[in-house]
């Protein structure tokens, strides 16, 4: 229909990768709606690559406890720092691996 549609999802299985596709179809036609100039794209080929981020302490080494620990004073630090703030997060993460195909 010419137009973009974009969704996404840290879940990797069958019925996560259908929803996330229908979903960012319906995105698609709804953006087709108030389409001023059409999508056009051309041919491309595959592109790969790799990337990992450098560490100095492997986060699967790092307790819970300790993660828990380094976010409780960072939000701790952010408090201070931000006064007036009506909200403060810190957020950990790490995936050990993880290839789309």
């Amino acid at each position: 229909n010419g137009a973009w549609g974009f969704a996404s999802s840290n879940e990797i299985n069958r019925e996560e990768i259908q929803r996330v596709t229908h979903l960012a179809k319906s995105i698609a036609e709804a953006s087709a709606t108030t389409l001023r100039q059409p999508v056009h794209l051309v041919p491309e080929k595959t592109h790969q690559e790799t990337f990992t981020t450098p560490y100095e302490t492997d986060p699967f080494l790092v307790s819970i406890d300790q993660k828990i620990g380094l976010l409780l004073e960072i939000t701790a630090a952010l408090r201070k720092k931000q006064q007036g703030s009506k909200s403060q997060c810190a957020d950990e993460s790490a995936k050990n691996g993880a290839s789309f195909r």
